[in-house]
């Protein structure tokens, strides 16, 4: 029979590595034939087992997380423990996220988009695969998260992990590094959807495309890529101060 313990300090793990090391070893003694080089081998490998169990069960990150205190949200940089990791789930070590409109909103007690405070907002991340419960994902994988419910009602990329089923994730493409994908984000991908569906109707290139909201991530992203279609952009807002920023977009 075999009880679970849980290390709860770093004195508790030491204390149980010498034990359960020691029980080992003796064990071993046992067995005719046992040469030394194998029982070093053996005891490496469980001092890596019970580093592993003691960094899973203690590893605490910094997030910036959001709290409701008598109807007001208040945010703050907090200490959080790491979430147990479940089947088919991937922890990654966020690199970079990115700043998106729902995430203002989820921060400012939005309960349309978050439901439970407190909460860790960032519906983009971009970084590295730290353990994984999938077949998918492997520890050093470079992985993006966008959209899905990261940063809604799953604690998102304001945070140093997050932890995400495997069907959210996708590989970060060689030709682009994290900073560049979180530049893109959310944003980005929403003005490319828009842009592709423009182009499906198959327009004129003779004739204008007007951007409504054209200073904001998606109008502006959507902007500088019909511009690079060679299309005619007019772009609408309501800030006269961004009118040499929009003309370098295109």
């Amino acid at each position: 029979m075999y009880k679970s313990i849980m290390v709860t300090s770093i004195n508790d793990y030491y204390l149980l590595k010498q034990i359960y090391l020691e029980y080992l070893l003796l064990e071993m003694c046992r067995i005719k034939n046992t040469g030394k080089r194998l029982q070093q081998q053996v005891q490496v490998v469980w001092q890596l087992l019970m580093l592993r169990n003691f960094y899973q069960n203690n590893m605490t990150y910094l997030a910036y997380q959001v709290q409701e205190l008598d109807g007001t949200f208040i945010g703050d940089v907090k200490t959080l423990e790491t979430p147990a990791l479940q089947e088919d789930h991937i922890l990654i070590k966020v690199e970079y996220s990115s700043l998106n409109y729902k995430d203002a909103l989820s921060a400012t007690g939005v309960k349309g988009v978050t439901r439970n405070y407190p909460f860790v907002p960032g519906i983009d991340a971009a970084g590295v695969v730290t353990d994984s419960a999938s077949t998918l994902f492997a520890e050093g994988d470079e992985v993006i998260v966008t959209g899905y419910d990261l940063g809604m009602n799953t604690p998102g990329g304001f945070g140093e992990f997050i932890t995400a089923p495997e069907g959210w994730i996708v590989k970060k493409p060689e030709n682009l590094s994290a900073l560049e994908a979180m530049s893109i984000g959310t944003a980005g991908i929403t003005a490319a959807a828009s842009v592709i569906k423009i182009m499906d109707s198959k327009p004129s290139s003779e004739l204008p495309i007007m951007v409504t909201g054209a200073t904001g991530g998606v109008g502006s992203v959507a902007v500088m890529i019909l511009s690079k279609l060679g299309f005619n952009v007019s772009a609408l807002t309501g800030k006269p101060e961004a009118k040499n920023f929009l003309t370098q977009l295109g």
